[in-house]
């Protein structure tokens, strides 16, 4: 059970990565949602940001989870 919970933190993980790689298309849904909502820049910073938490989050759920599995 734990190593399919591993498995999908560390799925999520590397899905908010290839978001955060701000490549070309992440940055025209980014731009778009920003345009969407405000007409402030400051918006994709906030967007980022959410990722970014989520990210930290998720690492260290999958922390805590690594620790456990080694016991």
């Amino acid at each position: 059970m734990k190593t399919k919970e591993i498995q999908n933190i560390s799925a999520a993980i590397n899905c908010t990565n290839h978001f955060l790689e701000f490549s070309p298309c992440n940055m025209t849904i980014l731009y778009g949602l920003s345009e969407i909502m405000t007409s402030d820049d400051t918006m994709m910073k906030e967007i980022k940001d959410v990722f970014e938490r989520q990210k930290s989050k998720l690492e260290r759920q999958l922390a805590q989870l690594l620790g456990d599995f080694d016991d």
